[in-house]
């Protein structure tokens, strides 16, 4: 049986805004506030007990119960929590108070909530230090703060007091003895300081001794409490004088520490049983989080000790922080930089006009502080800029040198070039060392960063501003070479162009004697910003080339002629070509040095007199390099075969068109290109091409001209559509020669790609580059060339034959995000075309893609094992490769006929996931989560890449993505928004700060320079992403907190949307109202956003719908949507304006026609909580929703319902959790009853509906019964009455009213003349089945609800079970309590049964054990069992008396033998949800189970199970378990994947029935697995 509060998770709590503090608190701000009560006065009966919940920023910080006996008939008695130790609410945090009437299981009922942020704690605390101050009222909410005065010593003090009334809690601490171990060690450097400081130590020292010996142990925790409270006098004494800063930052960390320890232990002295420290994830997560925290104190407190104890500061200062300076400036120096591609420098006498025009420059300390050299491809800027960085360095006067390269963009980036400057400088210039250090010590500055604002004014204004004892001949100059190339091929569009122009403004207004010289080609956006702060100096070419530039062009090819003609001393005079030849070549040059270099590279390739006569046929006009390079083809392949020629445009397509530079045996596998012919092309074009491995061409231009038509010959000219057929044929060929059965001869599939040792030696000798190479990109060239059927029959061919292998290569590479892209090309390449089946089953294949991409990323073997064989039976991939891979797992049930619209599950958050965001791009999702991170996923697999992201100090509300895709925006609780750059996942910039409530949505401008907030303290603030501050002023106008906020798609408008019921429609520059308070929906606007084309806005509600508006008018256009069951939490349009995605509390997405308001799709039913946030892709082919059952799941569009992922039958299951089950008398039969409000019987065997669904009730079921003779059924529900069913009629024949709550329990007499029922009013009833009636009065004496009732075997007495703690035994006759009641559990009993023999009771509490009792003298005479992790729901004896079962919401199931106690059988896992019944089959051979997932199980518990998931001869194993989709051994071996949509119903060791959704049972006669995996193939057996 369960109990489940079915209050709407959409309930309404108080909110308590920030508030502007008193000016006497802005001037002392508190850290800490300090609570040292709750007060509650009731306004109206509450029955049952009452608790109180405290949580911070989300996370649950205790539940107190009430601690004296509640009179609920004295509504208005104050009713008093006190604390003690008093609880702490530190600066930053939110409270939350919640008041419940506690349930039988977790999900208790809420009575009543407010929420206290800090800020208004701090100003309240200041009016009513040691009063009463009400926060609410109906209930009336009110807390009493503590006196400032010595608040945290007494609070360790009364920790102390507390930690006395509990003996024996840390007997079992283990790994978490370091916990105390770590405060023990402060005195490192102790005995360099005096007693005072010495005695930190030693205060605590009697911990260590204590926990080491294990006879005191019982001691640990008062002495800890003992120990913090003197340790903080003492560390009070060491803060007198402090002057270091580590020391003083230790310090100031240490008492929220202390803080936090004394709340831990307020929260575990509270609970009712001791053992739940031992058993506890969450205790031990939390003691290990503070041992960390205590050893950083530790350490920091050392080592700032240490240093200020020297006697000579300033020598201890260097010695300790030296090594620490370099390892920081090393992580300052950006990577990838040291091979940049030389450049050479101009030739010895060129150039001098402008070498002095810099030299006078540098020399005048005046001068405008940066230096521009300007002008077009090829006049030798680079050369120029080599040259002065040579002269600096011979001057000790180059403060940093840095080169931007087109084919290096994502390596040389504005964030790069001024961390390698600082970098450079700090290493010269100790005055700049020394400010670098201290930003990067203290980390205010973020490394990853691509704020370049933030990062320029830390690391390079500060830092020289801070230089002023620089002498003037060492000022240091700064060189940057080639600003056009930043940003790489997006050019001016690109961020990092803008941030750097950006940049060399700020550079601008740094005092004059700091210079900088940059170089650059004349484009507009560089020209605007250079023009007014810089002195240009232009390199003239064509016909306005200057005079020197003239003389400089002779030179160069005067001396490069000289040196050819020394290769030919007996031919060739020195002085050759000659003075007219020279003057010819310069004039053609005109000012162009490629046009010089290019042409003498030439000449020096051949014969020097031939090649230099055909350049002077050649075109004379002036600097024409189009002429040259056709020149050059001509001479180098005169009369060249068609072989040659086709060699050629492959060579030269390869090398211009390909996605990556290619190397030379690379290139000559892929295009099969004779090396002898390459070599021959390449000396051909050697004065045009690299010399180098690689290939590459010297510059752009030659590209450029290749696909020209207008400048290349014809007999050269690439056609690009042509030249990508060639790569996509070639690398179909390579991959269907070298694709192959597991490739890199994995040796077992019990390793994941990761775990696999030398895996990257089996990668470099299975697949060679050229391989990745087509693996990667052959579909990238297939959708740049032209349609053809040859090529068409070769991807038709691959799709059959080796779509599964290249599934293998991509995923050893970690390369799988190709995959979507690749397919989704084959389908654009075919739109229009005569394409047979190859579109279908590259649509297929993205779908196989989409589901299986978690597995397929993880391990290559299982593509086989786990992907193959749950594939559905209509799937084109199944259909295909199903049949070749013979020696896999199968499934008897469960296997779908179409794709399910879930596609994957990503797992990782800790706690609820608030928001969640696709990139435009179409790479990531991003996700934001109560546990306080932002977490980046693949969207194609739903692995991890990034995160998770740290740095919220409170849960986080909302994250989106930037346009572009490069930064993410979240806001949380701790009042901030943080803009993070995706790359790295570092922070973009300082927070943005000034809300004084918890943020609640954020929403990016579309050009990403701008970011809106809104916030519980009911403003709207719209943020300068560049500048760190507003951009408008702050928006008001709500009444309530604004829960949602939106950008429209041209940047003009803001929409808000508020608990006051209302939206507003805002101008985003002015921030003026334009439509609004638009009112219409009847409870909170929780979500708003508006259509692509900004004309509409939708909005979702609290009062369950969905609303349309026109932005301008602000009318509604549509009749509200309706479908949800309850509050609608999130809503958002897809890209194309055409449908809208909704998500809800009642735990479910929807998709809706957004011009019509019908329902598309869905409900998408699969979260186990509230959906929180949902969003479309931007291709519109998938939804991600984010729930507070702690993760993401992504559904698949085209799906149209719930009905996609059922198997095909006519047999259904329940819907929500299963709340109680029970066998029938003879075994055959079970019966259930669930949250979905029906009860329903099933077939024990075949686990098919026998007959139901009984429908009847009108709330949830918490209990069901069999007659004995099994001719009838009882149910209780919540509605407060029992029915009972004829089964075979499946009708009522009996209705029992007269409970005043809900029925918990019901029960037949054993002459089944009778009927017991337990209820939430506290009284037992027994009911005469003819009569109806009650026959005696409502037995009473429970305080607490009457969770469990049991009849004896004679019928005689009855066992009831109470949230009181207690269990009793009455007469059945007389009412009369003739037992108990029976003391001895912590918490409130859950469930209760009678031996067979009367003699006995069992009981299963919240207190996470099971005891035996004397029926009659009401002794303990077994028990406690212990074992289970979280509170026991359910326990039943078997009919012999020797077992006793039972199930947990830990979600298990446990065998125990009811003499001695010990395990049996289990822990039984399989259930994904809380087990809420558990009983015995008549012969005492199988377990029936029923769980929150909405499952039902039938277990064997005979010692050889079969017909279960496991056969014997494959090692049954009842430990196994399931974790994020994988089936795992004892020891966490993987074993296999299993789909998200048949984990729910997957059979289990000992299931021999599973009722679900999909009943998945798999047969494992053919499953090869292991170091035996490779046998999965047919042809391999």
């Amino acid at each position: 049986m369960a109990m489940n509060s079915k209050n709407s998770k959409s309930d309404q709590a108080a909110i308590i805004p920030s508030q502007t503090l008193p000016p006497a608190y802005q001037t002392t701000p508190s850290s800490s506030i300090h609570i040292t009560a709750i007060v509650v006065i009731l306004t109206e009966r509450i029955k049952g007990s009452l608790i109180i919940r405290l949580l911070v920023d989300g996370e649950d910080r205790g539940t107190f119960p009430f601690g004296h006996d509640y009179d609920p008939k004295n509504v208005n008695l104050p009713l008093r929590w006190e604390f003690k130790p008093y609880f702490t609410l530190q600066s930053g945090h939110i409270l939350d108070i919640q008041l419940r009437r506690r349930h039988v299981w977790r999900r208790s009922l809420l009575i009543g909530e407010v929420k206290l942020s800090f800020q208004e704690a701090l100003r309240l605390s200041s009016l009513f230090i040691g009063k009463e101050h009400k926060l609410r009222d109906d209930p009336k909410i009110m807390v009493e703060f503590a006196s400032r005065p010595d608040t945290l010593q007494n609070i360790l003090g009364s920790s102390s007091e507390k930690a006395r009334e509990k003996r024996s809690v840390l007997d079992h601490l283990n790994h978490s003895k370091r916990f105390l171990e770590t405060i023990l060690g402060f005195g490192v450097a102790l005995s360099e300081l005096d007693p005072i400081a010495k005695a930190v130590l030693a205060c605590v020292d009697v911990v260590y001794k204590n926990l080491d010996d294990q006879d005191n142990c019982e001691k640990v925790l008062l002495d800890l409490a003992e120990s913090m409270a003197a340790t903080l006098g003492y560390i009070e004494d060491v803060e007198q004088f402090a002057r270091l800063y580590q020391l003083r930052k230790s310090i100031e960390e240490v008492r929220p520490l202390m803080e936090d320890t004394a709340n831990f232990i307020l929260m575990f002295t509270s609970r009712s049983s001791s053992s739940a420290f031992v058993n506890s994830w969450r205790d031990r997560d939390k003691v290990d989080e503070l041992a960390k925290r205590y050893k950083t104190f530790k350490q920091q407190f050392d080592r700032g000790l240490a240093v200020q104890s020297g006697a000579n500061l300033e020598t201890l200062l260097e010695a300790i922080t030296s090594a620490k300076d370099d390892n920081l400036l090393l992580q300052l120096k950006p990577s990838g930089l040291d091979d940049a591609t030389p450049m050479g420098e101009c030739m010895r006498g060129t150039r001098l006009d402008i070498i002095a025009s810099f030299d006078s420059w540098v020399q005048n300390i005046d001068a405008t502080n940066i230096l521009w050299i300007q002008g077009f491809p090829g006049v030798g800027k680079s050369a120029v800029a080599s040259t002065l960085v040579g002269r600096l360095r011979d001057s000790q006067r180059l403060g940093s040198n840095f080169v931007f390269e087109r084919t290096k963009s994502t390596v040389t980036t504005t964030p790069a070039l001024w961390r390698n400057v600082a970098f450079d400088l700090a290493r010269t210039y100790p005055a700049v060392r020394k400010v670098v250090i201290q930003k990067l010590d203290e980390e205010v500055v973020q490394l990853g960063s691509p704020n370049v604002k933030m990062l320029f004014r830390n690391i390079i204004e500060e830092p020289l501003r801070a230089s002023e004892d620089i002498p003037p001949g060492r000022l240091p100059v700064v060189v940057i070479d080639a600003l056009d190339e930043c940003g790489g091929l997006d050019g001016r569009q690109s961020t990092h162009r803008v941030s750097l122009l950006q940049s060399l403004k700020l550079w601008s207004r740094l005092p004059s004697r700091f210079k900088l010289v940059v170089t650059s080609r004349s484009e507009d956006d560089i020209v605007r910003v250079l023009s007014s702060i810089s002195y240009p100096i232009d390199l003239s070419s064509g016909t306005t080339v200057a005079d020197q530039a003239t003389q400089d062009i002779r030179l160069f090819l005067t001396s490069r002629f000289a040196k050819i003609a020394k290769n030919y001393p007996d031919s060739l005079s020195t002085s050759w070509p000659g003075d007219e030849a020279i003057g010819n070549l310069t004039n053609r040059a005109a000012g162009l040095f490629i046009w010089a270099k290019t042409a003498t590279e030439f000449v020096d390739a051949g014969e020097p007199k031939e090649q230099l006569r055909q350049i002077l046929k050649g075109s004379t006009e002036l600097g024409d390099v189009a002429a040259l390079y056709a020149q050059i083809l001509h001479t180098s392949f005169k009369d060249p075969s068609q072989e040659v020629i086709q060699s050629f445009k492959n060579l030269v397509g390869a090398t211009g068109l390909a996605r990556v530079p290619l190397r030379r045996a690379e290139c000559i596998s892929l295009i099969e290109i004779e090396p002898t012919m390459l070599d021959f092309i390449r000396k051909g074009l050697q004065s045009v091409m690299d010399a180098g491995d690689t290939l590459r061409f010297n510059h752009h231009s030659f590209v450029d001209f290749l696909i020209d038509p207008k400048k290349c010959p014809t007999p050269f000219l690439i056609d690009k559509a042509a030249q990508h057929k060639a790569l996509a044929h070639a690398s179909l060929k390579i991959m269907k020669q070298r694709l192959r059965f597991n490739i890199c001869n994995l040796e077992t599939s019990h390793l994941r790609n990761k775990d696999i040792f030398d895996l990257d030696d089996q990668i470099r000798q299975n697949i060679p580059d050229h391989l990745s190479y087509s693996c990667r990109f052959w579909a990238e060239h297939l959708r740049a060339s032209r349609f053809d059927t040859e090529l068409l029959q070769e991807v038709q061919e691959f799709l059959n034959e080796r779509l599964l292998y290249w599934l293998e290569v991509l995923s050893l590479t970690k390369e799988l995000n190709v995959v979507v892209s690749a397919l989704s090309s084959i389908i654009r390449w075919c739109k229009g075309e005569e394409a047979g089946s190859v579109p279908s089953y590259a649509k297929d294949a993205i779908k196989f893609m989409s589901a299986f991409g978690p597995v397929i990323s993880q391990s290559v073997p299982h593509i086989y094992l786990s992907a193959l064989p749950f594939t559905p039976t209509t799937s084109l991939v199944s259909q295909r490769y199903l049949s070749r891979f013979p020696q896999t797992l199968s499934l008897q049930t469960g296997r779908v006929t179409d794709w399910p619209a879930i596609q994957y599950v990503a797992e990782g958050h800790a706690d609820s996931v608030n928001s969640v965001a696709f990139s435009r791009n179409g790479k990531y999702l991003v996700s934001g989560s109560t546990d306080k991170t932002i977490r980046l996923w693949d969207t194609e697999t739903g692995g991890l890449v990034i995160g998770p992201f740290k740095g919220h100090k409170a849960p986080v509300s909302s994250v989106t993505f930037s346009y572009d895709s490069r930064r993410i925006a979240s806001g949380s609780y701790d009042f901030s928004v943080r803009i993070w750059e995706v790359d790295t996942g570092e922070l973009a910039m300082t927070p943005l700060e000034g809300h004084t409530g918890p943020i609640t949505s954020i929403s990016f401008s579309r050009d990403g320079r701008q970011v809106v907030s809104g916030s519980e303290d009911k403003t709207l603030r719209i943020w300068d992403v560049d500048e760190a501050e507003l951009a408008v002023k702050t928006l008001t106008g709500h009444k309530g907190i604004v829960t949602s906020v939106a950008f429209s798609q041209d940047q003009k408008h803001v929409v808000s949307g508020s608990t006051d019921k209302t939206i507003i429609v805002w101008n985003a520059k002015t921030g003026t109202i334009i439509s609004g308070p638009l009112e219409g929906h009847t409870f909170w606007v929780n979500s708003v956003g508006f259509s692509p084309n900004g004309k509409r806005i939708v909005s979702g509600s609290n009062d369950h719908t969905i609303m349309i508006w026109d932005t301008i008018t602000g009318t509604p256009l549509i009749k509200p949507f309706k479908g949800h069951l309850d509050g609608v939490t999130s809503v958002a349009y897809s890209q194309d304006g055409r449908r809208i995605v909704s998500g809800s509390y009642d735990e479910t997405v929807r998709i809706w026609d957004a011009e019509t308001g019908n329902h598309i799709s869905g409900p998408f039913q699969g979260h186990t909580d509230s959906v929180m946030s949902v969003a479309f892709s931007w291709n519109g082919r998938r939804i991600a929703s984010a729930s507070h059952d702690k993760t993401i799941r992504v559904w698949d569009t085209a799906a149209r319902d719930i009905t996609d992922s059922l198997v095909a039958g006519p047999f259904t299951s329940h819907t929500d959790g299963v709340n109680s089950v029970a066998f029938s008398p003879d075994g055959q039969l079970i019966v259930s009853g669930s949250d979905d409000v029906t009860v329903r019987v099933w077939d024990v065997k075949t686990g098919h509906a026998k007959f139901g669904p009984f429908k009847g009730h009108t709330s949830w079921i918490d209990t069901v019964a069999f007659s004995h003779d099994g001719k009838h059924i009882a149910s209780g529900s919540d509605d407060r009455t029992i029915l009972l069913w004829n089964i075979e009629e499946e009708k009522v024949i009996g209705r029992f009213v007269g409970h005043t709550g809900g029925v918990t329990s019901v029960a037949f007499s054993p002459d089944d003349m009778r009927i017991a029922s337990g209820s939430y009013d506290k009284t037992i009833r027994i009911w005469g089945i003819r009569t109806l009636e009650t026959i005696l009065e409502p037995f009473e004496g429970h305080t607490g609800w009457v969770t469990s009732i049991s009849f004896s075997s004679d019928g005689k007495r009855i066992a009831s079970g109470s949230y009181d703690k207690t269990i009793r035994i009455w007469n059945v006759g007389t009412g009369a309590l003739v037992a108990g009641p029976f003391y001895g559990h912590k918490d409130g009993v859950n469930s209760v049964a009678f031996s067979p023999n009367g003699d006995r009771v069992v009981s299963g509490s919240g207190d996470e054990t099971i005891m035996v009792w004397d029926a009659h003298s009401g002794n303990v005479v077994a028990g406690p069992f212990l074992g289970h992790t979280t509170l026991v729901i359910s326990v039943a004896y078997s009919r012999d008396g020797r077992y006793i079962v039972s199930g947990s919401d830990d979600r298990t199931i446990r065998l125990w033998d009811a003499e001695t106690g010990s395990l049996i059988v289990g822990p039984l896992e399989g259930h994904g949800g809380g087990v809420d019944s558990v009983a015995f089959s008549p012969d005492g051979k199988s377990i029936v189970s029923g769980s929150e997932d909405a499952t039902i199980r039938v277990w064997s518990v005979s010692p050889h199970p079969t017909g279960s998931l496991w056969t014997p001869a494959k090692q049954l194993a009842d430990d196994w378990r399931l974790e994020n989709g994988w089936v795992l051994s004892s020891d966490m071996t993987p074993l296999f994947w299993v789909p998200p949509w048949n984990r729910a119903g997957l059979w289990w060791p000992r299931n021999t029935s599973v009722v679900a959704e999909i009943s998945t049972k798999l047969d494992f006669n053919k499953f090869t697995f292991g170091s035996s995996w490779q046998h999965c193939r047919g042809d391999l057996t």
